[in-house]
């Protein structure tokens, strides 16, 4: 067989092989958008946490 005959399977193979690999970084990227996003959530609640406790030990000086 010619390499013509071959061309569309290898073709299909590539644009699939291609698509499951963008497909799997951008969810690697989504993942760490999320931790990132949570991380930024804890750290504005334990600022908040510690502008309270200040506050609190200042009054009490």
């Amino acid at each position: 067989m010619t390499w013509s005959v071959h061309l569309p399977f290898v073709a299909a193979a590539i644009t699939l092989l291609a698509g499951i690999s963008v497909s799997t970084q951008l969810g690697k990227l989504d993942i760490e958008r999320r931790a990132s996003e949570e991380r930024s959530a804890v750290v504005n609640e334990l600022a908040a946490t510690r502008a309270q406790l200040e506050g609190i030990i200042r009054s009490q000086r």
